[in-house]
């Protein structure tokens, strides 16, 4: 970097105000100390004897200045000095350098100057070594590069200025210090376009959309609804199913209050949207039009938007400062909403009009003729961004740089790009000859690069275009043909994969029920024969990550078939959110549910689908008189285990919860997030301990997961009455932490018996697993598990039907009913199992048998090959 020879320093132990400035100090130390002890010794002279020497501090005509210093010189990136406290052996003052009234570095003064001490000045130990960063150095260019130093002590006195030497900016030079901090501040946009640059020359496919109409659909979808006759004011389908799926049907009746809609659509605009962290959450083309649709104040001369309003009046300091008749303070406002709020909301691509655009993008007239001018967006902006602060608006190669950074950050915030004159994009893109552009040359700079990088105008709206944008048209890509703002509209696919048979959908990474079964429908699938490829989607699936063995992912890509191994709930957000690879494929959903009926929220789910898979009878017997789509049970099968140390596991557990070695270990198992009261650990306390009064080598272990985590009113309940039975049983152990699949397993294979009084299961994972490992399982006889449960297998225990209640499980609706197991019948059956042992291993082999015959991954996939070839042969 290009700098002055020398900068300049004035002053030497000079108070802050009131004392006349000193003569220029050169770069030399040690003779600076020197004259100052000299001039010391001169201080007990008479006054008219006394000599000012150039650099020292002068002798004082009434009292000596507090402290004695100097600013030597600048090197290095650091300002040196010294400073003592006047007539102190021993002083080690704070300083500070401040650039005007703003203090950037704050040091000791302690660094060793012998020069100083053999002076007779201190004990030696009063030097600074002030860094001066790029961000200092660029904050003092507002200061014509002076600073100064002050004893923070006393911030009055000032030790001395000091002009740092001037660097040559040298345009777009790599080695120039504002180009060293703006690679400084934008590391993440430039990794983020090295990222995209090796993106742009793969073809990729645009969306055809051809399945996503129904997401905006206003036809009658859920049974039960009293929608608005009106399809002008009846909630689109996406926005419907999430005011069900949210349980914002409590709290806004859209369909009766008309001003419900409207609350309802503030909501979805402030909350949900900011619960989709950054995702366009869908939005009709007449929903977007209302929300921008001008908001007239009489009286006032500007207008804000109604989304706008919104905001406004829920920011009460905006609202009290509001002034829509001073055009200055309405351009403020719209900067606040372009640049702060909608991006928050995630809405900058959609509630951002065009003429709001428009004003913001315009150059003031005073600046029109200015090589590279600030739009009324940039001015702010550059205003606002303290690290920005260090560009001169008034001088064309700091309004070039900034236009460029801004470009450059338009990699991750592609609206950007709207509030940049179209004059200076065209300007920093073009070429003279074989002459890199502007921006070319300064991406280069930027990344320390030897040879050019080519981002040709065309390259760049490629490249941008990934991001979700279209330089020429200045829209965002997430708004449809017919207007509609999606997620998926803005993403493309890449055009060179090969398209495969099947391609496996679910939350892979998830440490839950849901994301075992999709793994194992992977590792069903790979016994298929059929071209299969495997993407993780696991949007709002609160399960934890990385305790599973999760296999290679890959991309979406383009397959004949779709196996969405999503619960119903969630169909619409893999639609929503995830590449359109559904158009032209065949999309099957994998359910698990575990009441009676479908959940209100399902149904716009259902009707995205061809096809709909469950792994048992009893799902079947849920969603099969409510669609016209095929429902399948394809099953499913438990996981093949290595060879497990059962003797091994059963010691490891003795030792880890100090248990007798002739315990007879009872296990119930769950996650909290699946509810407890479907799970029932009340159910399984009291039969235990009812079945086991008085046996002291009977103990139960409740193991489960999440349970710190869970906030329902209802089920914290349920987990105060369980602990006081815990507390007052010391047979009874609780193991709440996630663990590892294999130590799961060794916990179900050290005990003697697997306990699950559910009140309903769209499977039970636990139940066929320990049945795998040759435990006994006592189960309620009801739902799920009754595919590979029976009187030959397991321990039924007898239920009754219980009509739920709101709060009992989530998505719950009128008429909706599980079993409520028979206390007696369980303990009975517990005690059964244990005072039996003939029995208990007549059923332990035979329920061991079935499993393995009929549940194992290949018999499993002898059912999903036979119905997807049955598929693939129609398309």
């Amino acid at each position: 970097m290009g700098f002055e020879k020398r900068g300049a320093a004035n002053g030497s132990g000079t108070p802050k105000q009131g004392t006349p400035e000193l003569g220029s100090i050169g770069s030399v130390a040690v003779p600076r100390a020197r004259e100052a002890s000299r001039a010391r010794e001169e201080d007990r002279m008479p006054v008219s004897s006394v000599r000012s020497l150039p650099g020292a501090t002068p002798a004082p005509t009434e009292r000596q200045p507090p402290y004695s210093g100097n600013i030597d010189y600048f090197s290095a990136g650091k300002l040196h000095g010294w400073v003592v406290r006047t007539n102190a052996r021993e002083s080690r003052p704070m300083v500070g350098l401040f650039i005007g009234d703003r203090a950037l570095i704050r040091q000791l003064a302690s660094k060793p100057r012998s020069d100083v001490k053999e002076a007779g000045i201190g004990d030696g130990y009063c030097g600074f070594e002030l860094p001066v960063d790029d961000a200092a150095y660029a904050l003092a260019k507002r200061f014509g590069y002076q600073v100064s130093v002050r004893v923070l002590d006393d911030p009055q006195f000032e030790i001395g200025t000091y002009t740092l030497p001037k660097p040559l900016f040298g345009g777009l030079d790599r080695n120039s210090p504002m180009i060293d901090h703006c690679r400084m501040l934008l590391s993440d946009e430039l990794t983020l376009m090295a990222k995209l640059l090796a993106r742009v020359d793969r073809p990729v496919t645009w969306p055809k959309l051809g399945k996503h109409a129904l997401l905006f659909d206003k036809g009658r979808l859920i049974p039960e609804s009293d929608a608005a006759p009106d399809t002008d004011t009846r909630l689109p389908a996406y926005l419907d199913y999430v005011k069900h799926r949210l349980h914002k049907n409590r709290d806004f009746d859209t369909d009766g209050t008309p001003e419900d809609r409207d609350h309802f659509l503030h909501w979805y605009l402030t909350g949900y949207g900011t619960i989709r962290r950054g995702l366009r959450t869908p939005l009709p083309h007449d929903v977007i039009d209302y929300l921008n649709a001008p908001f007239v104040i009489g009286g006032q001369k500007h207008t804000l938007t109604r989304a706008m309003w919104w905001r406004i009046v829920d920011d009460g300091t905006k609202l009290k400062s509001l002034d829509l008749s001073d055009s200055a303070a309405f351009l403020d406002l719209l900067y606040w909403w372009a640049e702060k709020e909608a991006p928050r909301l995630s809405v900058e691509d959609c509630l951002v009009p065009a003429r709001h655009a428009d004003l913001l993008r315009m150059v003031p007239t005073a600046r029109k003729d200015d090589a590279f001018p600030l739009s009324n967006f940039m001015v702010r902006l550059q205003e606002d961004r303290s690290s920005f602060q260090f560009l001169d608006p008034t001088e064309e190669e700091d309004r070039k740089l900034f236009t460029l950074c801004m470009v450059l950050c338009s990699a991750s915030r592609p609206d950007l790009l709207r509030y940049v004159p179209a004059g200076s994009l065209r300007r920093i893109f073009a070429r003279q000859g074989e002459t890199p552009s502007i921006f070319e040359t300064f991406y280069q700079a930027m990344t320390l690069q030897d040879d050019p990088v080519s981002i040709s105008h065309d390259m760049f709206a490629a490249l941008i275009r990934l991001r979700g944008y279209d330089l020429q048209s200045h829209q965002f890509l997430a708004r449809t043909e017919t207007g509609d703002r999606l997620h998926a509209a803005a993403l493309p696919i890449a055009a060179d994969a090969e398209r495969v048979d099947v391609q496996l959908i679910g939350p892979f990474e998830k440490a839950s029920g849901l994301g075992q079964a999709t793994r194992l429908s992977a590792e069903i699938m790979s016994r298929t024969g059929l071209r299969v490829n495997c993407v993780d989607f696991g949007l709002d699936n609160p399960a934890p990550e990385g305790f599973s063995k999760v296999g290679k992912m890959s991309d979406w890509k383009k397959a004949r078939i779709n196996l969405l191994h999503l619960n119903a709930e969630s169909i619409p957000l893999a639609f929503a959110y995830g590449p359109d690879v559904f158009s032209d494929s065949y999309n099957i959903g994998y359910f698990y549910w575990e009441l009676d009926t479908p959940a209100l929220c399902h149904y716009l789910g259902m009707e995205l689908l061809d096809e709909i898979w469950v792994s048992t009878e009893f799902g079947v017997s849920i969603y099969r008189p409510e669609t016209a789509q095929p429902v399948v049970n394809v099953g499913m099968c438990f996981e093949e285990l290595s060879a497990v140390d059962k003797d091994a596991a059963r010691r490891n557990l003795v030792q880890q919860l100090q248990l007798p070695d002739d315990a007879f270990l009872s296990l119930v198992a769950f996650d909290s997030f699946s509810f407890v009261q479907r799970k029932n650990p009340l159910g399984v306390l009291a039969a235990f301990q009812k079945a086991f009064r008085g046996i002291d080598t009977a103990h139960l272990i409740i193991k489960t997961q999440n349970r710190d985590h869970v906030s329902d009113p209802m089920q914290e309940r349920i987990w105060k009455r369980a602990d006081a039975m815990i507390a007052a049983d010391p047979r009874i152990h609780v193991i709440n932490e996630t663990l590892t699949y294999e130590a799961l397993v060794d916990l179900k294979a050290a005990s003697d018996c697997y306990i699950s009084l559910h009140k309903s299961e769209g499977w039970g994972f636990g139940m066929i697993e320990a049945m795998n490992l040759k435990v006994p399982v006592v189960c309620t006889g009801y739902s799920g598990n009754m595919d590979f449960c029976s009187e030959q297998t397991a321990w039924l225990v007898d239920y009754k039907d219980s009509y739920l209640v709101e709060g009992d499980y989530i998505f719950v609706r009128a008429g909706q009913k599980w079993a409520d197991p028979d206390i007696d019948d369980a303990a009975a059956q517990l005690i059964a199992l244990y005072r039996n042992p003939r029995e208990r291993a007549a059923k332990v082999e035979a329920a061991f048998a079935n499993v393995r015959q009929n549940f194992s991954a290949d018999a499993i996939a002898r059912r999903y090959e036979a119905r997807l070839q049955e598929i693939l042969k129609t398309l």
